[in-house]
């Protein structure tokens, strides 16, 4: 092996290996090793039949053992697809080849991945198998009884299903079992011909191999001695089988005598060890035989047992088998056992006797316990320790115990004596194997009798597994005059495992074909079906042009109202990903949705609203409530009623705290002036308006930079991030009366600028302009008059009119006048193009106002809530009423060293739920209304109950106490209702807690309403 440098000859004559390695720039390395293909046999292309003689073909199309078709599609349509591709292929290009049906088999079986939705068909020929396809397209599954479906749990490949053998008992022999196994199946013969010989060492008069070959006696097998060795030695040779074909079981578990082979499979006891215990314990099981009965009773075990113990028959009848929670087995007397089954058929009970001779696991069978412990001594013997002591262990749970089986318990006559005695607790074996997640279940037997007691039982617990498979390999022929079709049970086991997902060898079911060649398949039925990557938001986001505006969102057609008069209505949900400029807009540190925001959300409204206009004008806007979105999320509803000559819009905000909707604007829409207003002035309309920025520069001399401008607002309260900082230079006049703004969109937002008419973080240019040009006013007005001036923080109230033709350019010019009016200033600003100096957009009558105004009805809250840690001491938290009566400390004074329950009575402002999010870390938070405290005394006392030991509660409801009129104005109601709130409510609040908590008291935290804005949280220990 070398590494050529340099072009090199490559010699004939040997296999040809080589390697090539990849080595990537992000560190990933690949390395892949080639090996020279050697062409073994000529690849058939898909219509090689349509050229072929008639003498290619098989003379014997129909002969032949089963075999499966194995088809697999990723989507239910893709398979259906599938079936007809598959039946036309078979019928015009496979016809009655039956040389070439073998290559295509294998090659469906061999060379395709196999998806999650499978379908197995089982035939012999071409002919039967596309019938058998017609009958699958045709829906009927009453016909087409050789087509298997299902659906693949674990996936492609994934092999995730544990798979478990059950071995069954006896009554599953029958006259002809096996036979054409015995006769036809190489691995299957060999393992009855050895264990033949180990009966005629053991003594056995009789021969294993004659008796499922040729036997004519159809009632030898039901001899006890015979069928329990026939049954077992069934059992192995089909593992054996399973075995070749690569299905190996997980666990294993058998039924009295089941159990015996399946303590061989799972390496517990020898191949021989096995066959002397099968064989001992069938003669020894003859004696008993011809006194007895068993009856399956189909109801549950424990009212099975009770109804047994409280009658005369306790004594003669044992309870053989549990086999599910609706199925128990007794065994006794017979006449006994009859009486006892017509009483319970009388409480409608459904009992079947079973056609055995032998009172199985029952009382009768202690006459042969000594003798049986006699013959079995050869488990002392030291070969037999040896013989088993090398074989591989696979788990068995013991239907002795219910419990896993051990080498040691196996390796003695006294638990194969408690197998033949004691019940069969083949429900308990079950149960403990499905919890251990095995879901996958084969009975292994001549004939299924415990495939429905296992479903019975999975089904009953809780909780149950989301997918169970139950199968079998053998079954009696339905004509007993004939041999049954072996091969094709053992096929249908193997497809249906296959289609419900678990994995195995398929390459050995074809080592018998004729030929094994690849040949051309029918291709995979795409379902061309739009794969992308894209997500609901993802797709709102980036689709040009977009479906929806990101303020306005999605028309809502509303069924209850007529179409002339229903007001039309848009609902939108916003996030971080559908407005990320939204995070840099902030007022005193919280997150607001900017009143450019809304503008831009009327604008679009209205333009969608209208037909046919030119410009867009709107009156009397008002913005009555911010949208505060800390978390970047909220829900948006705009509506728009038109009247004769004008039309109402409302914007309003969904408060998941209270959970109703809060009106936050709202605006008049001229529909009449806005196809013919006038613009500032002038009557030939916007288009003519130029921009006179030359003159405008003169009146304003004073520049002032990007950076000392939005430096100048941060101290404002306004704290603006990057991408709300359009503006690049202003200029002011000398007595900051008015300003020319020169602003343009930034980097991160020229993506989306598209999507808005006029963006808000340029639109809000124009509010920024008139709010500076104030600040800097007030600020010399407070040093000509030599006061202190203090910080000034107003946010936009109303504007008289707003008025826009077109969409904004991205480059924008703003002139701002302010006017002082006997109320305060108002501002007017007109916003033109940079380039052509075009004017566009006109605001008049910009209105600002204060956050603490002095009017209640008008004031606007913005606050910022400041946590800090700090840890009291015992003796600082824990003050005596006498010595400090009252202490004022900040609520985070809850400590963190002993964290306890804390229940909070919850406000109508959302602080409650502020405040739990943030204690929640360390605390147990329980938020109540304060109505518990007056509806009942024993609600509030469970409540306390239930979260143990409380170490504070914080009162909040004190913040919803509205502003009363005068005196000799106020109403009862509004007074009743003010004492509830501030008085009241901290009264029966303390009485509560002091009547339940006698020694260690929690703190008591109330909260005036000025605190909201103060900040300072008042603490009385009561």
């Amino acid at each position: 092996m070398r590494v050529p440098t340099e072009l090199t000859r490559w010699p004939k004559g040997a296999k040809r290996f080589a390697g090539c390695s990849s080595f990537g720039f992000g560190g990933a390395n690949a390395h892949i090793v080639m090996e020279g293909f050697e062409q073994v046999s000529e690849r058939m292309p898909l219509q090689r039949s349509l050229s072929r003689s008639p003498s290619h073909c098989s003379s014997e199309p129909d002969s032949g053992s089963p075999a499966i078709l194995f088809l697999s599609a990723t989507t239910e349509s893709a398979l259906k697809q599938a079936v007809s591709d598959w039946h036309k292929f078979l019928t015009d290009v496979v016809g009655h080849d039956g040389r070439y049906f073998s290559d295509v088999l294998t090659t469906a079986a061999i060379r395709r991945q196999h998806q999650e939705y499978r379908l197995c068909v089982l035939a012999r020929s071409p002919r039967e198998t596309a019938e058998q396809l017609r009958l699958k397209i045709e829906h009927d599954p009453r016909v087409a009884y050789n087509v298997i479906e299902g659906k693949s749990l674990s996936g492609i490949g994934t092999g995730t299903q544990r798979l478990v053998f059950v071995f069954s008992g006896m009554g599953t022999q029958w006259w002809g079992m096996a036979r054409q196994l015995a006769l036809d199946e190489p691995r299957f013969s060999s393992v009855i011909k050895r264990i033949d010989k180990i009966l005629r060492k053991c003594g056995a008069k009789w021969s294993l191999l004659s008796l499922l070959t040729d036997e004519g006696d159809k009632e030898k097998i039901h001899f006890t001695d015979i069928a329990q060795p026939a049954i077992v030695a069934t059992q192995i040779a089909l593992s054996e089988l399973y075995g070749m074909w690569g299905i190996v079981p997980d666990a294993v578990v058998g039924a009295s005598v089941g159990e015996v082979a399946a303590a061989h499979v799972a390496g517990l006891l020898s191949l021989e060890t096995a066959i002397k215990l099968i064989y001992t314990r069938g003669r020894q099981l003859r004696k008993t035989s011809g006194s007895g009965a068993m009856v399956a009773v189909l109801h549950s075990p424990d009212e099975v047992r009770t109804k047994l113990e409280s009658s005369e028959y306790v004594s003669v009848i044992d309870i053989a088998c549990i086999n599910s929670p609706k199925q128990v087995v007794l065994s006794g007397e017979k006449e006994s056992l009859n009486q006892f089954i017509d009483i319970l058929r009388k409480d409608g009970i459904r009992c079947v006797t079973l056609k055995v001779n032998n009172a199985y696991h029952s009382y009768q069978q202690e006459e042969i316990h000594k003798d049986f412990m006699k013959r079995a001594k050869f488990f002392d013997a030291k070969s037999t320790k040896e013989s088993s002591a090398m074989i591989p262990q696979i788990p068995i749970v013991s239907t002795v115990t219910g419990d896993y089986l051990g080498r040691e318990e196996a390796l003695t006559a006294d638990y194969w004596w408690r197998n033949i005695r004691n019940p069969v607790l083949f429900k308990d074996a079950i149960e403990k194997l499905t919890i251990d997640g095995y879901t996958c279940f084969l009975e292994v037997s001549p004939h299924p009798s415990l495939s429905s007691a296992v479903r019975d039982t999975i089904s009953s617990m809780d909780p149950k597994p989301s997918k169970v498979v139950v199968t079998s390999t053998l079954r009696r022929s339905t004509d007993t005059r004939e041999i049954a079709d072996d091969r094709m049970f053992l096929m249908r086991s193997l497809a249906r495992l296959h289609v419900e997902g678990y994995e195995f060898d398929l390459r050995p079911l074809f080592r018998k074909l004729r030929s094994q060649r690849v040949v051309s398949l029918p291709t995979y039925p795409w379902q061309r079906v739009l794969c992308s990557a894209s997500t609901d938001v993802s797709a709102e986001l980036f689709r040009f042009p977009a479906k929806n505006h990101p303020l306005l969102g999605k028309r809502t057609v509303l069924s209850h109202l007529s179409a002339d008069n229903s007001p039309s209505i848009w609902t939108t949900t916003f996030s971080e990903d559908t407005l990320p400029w939204l995070q840099d807009h902030k007022l005193q540190g919280s997150i607001v949705l900017p009143a450019a925001a809304f503008t831009e959300a009327l604008l679009e409204a209205s333009g969608k609203y209208l037909t046919n206009k030119s410009a867009t004008t709107l009156r009397d806007v008002k913005f009555e409530r911010f949208v505060f979105a800390s978390d970047l999320s909220g829900s948006l509803e705009t509506t728009i009623e038109g009247r004769p000559r004008d039309a109402d819009l409302t914007i309003k905000s969904f408060n998941e705290t209270e959970r109703i909707w809060t009106t936050n604007c709202k605006a008049s829409l001229d529909t009449v002036g806005s196809t013919r207003d006038s613009f500032h002035k002038l009557e030939d309309g916007m288009d003519t308006y130029k921009l006179g920025t030359d003159d405008i520069r003169r009146r304003c001399p004073h520049d002032v930079g990007k950076h000392d401008f939005y430096k100048r607002l941060w101290k404002g309260g306004f704290h603006l991030g990057e991408m709300f900082k359009c503006t690049k230079v202003a200029y002011f006049s000398q007595d900051y009366g008015e300003a020319l703004i020169y602003a343009s969109i930034t980097d991160q937002l020229d993506q989306e600028f598209k999507r808005y008419n006029f963006h808000p973080a340029l639109l809000d240019v124009a509010f920024q302009g008139f709010g500076i040009c104030e600040m800097f006013r007030q600020t010399e007005k407070a040093r000509n008059s030599k006061q202190l001036f203090r910080t000034w923080f107003q946010v936009p109230r109303s504007v008289k009119k707003v008025r826009m033709e077109g969409k904004a350019p991205k480059s924008v010019v703003f002139h701002v006048q302010v006017q002082s009016t006997p109320s305060g200033s108002i501002g007017n600003v007109v916003a033109a193009d940079t380039t052509s100096q075009r004017v566009f957009a006109q605001w008049e009558s910009i209105v600002f106002q204060n956050v603490n105004s002095n009017e209640p009805q008008e004031k606007v809250q913005l606050w910022r809530r400041d946590w800090s840690l700090i840890h009291l001491s015992p003796d600082e938290s824990m003050v005596s009423r006498a010595k400090r009566p009252k202490l004022t400390r900040p609520l985070s004074a809850i400590g963190a060293e002993n964290p306890g329950a804390v229940i909070i009575i919850k406000d109508k402002r959302g602080i409650a739920a502020d405040l739990r999010k943030r204690m929640e870390i360390e605390n147990v938070v329980s938020v109540l209304d304060s109505r518990i405290l007056f509806d009942s005394d024993e609600r509030f006392r469970r409540v306390l109950r239930s979260l143990g030991q409380v170490t504070d509660v914080i009162l909040l409801s004190s913040l919803d106490v509205q502003g009363l009129p005068k005196l000799n104005e106020i109403s009862k109601s509004d007074f009743n209702e003010a004492q509830k709130v501030t008085s009241l409510t901290p009264i029966y609040l303390y009485r509560a807690i002091r009547t339940y908590y006698t020694k260690s008291k929690p703190r008591l935290w109330l909260l005036p309403k000025d605190a909201s804005l103060s900040l300072t949280w008042t603490l009385l220990i009561l």
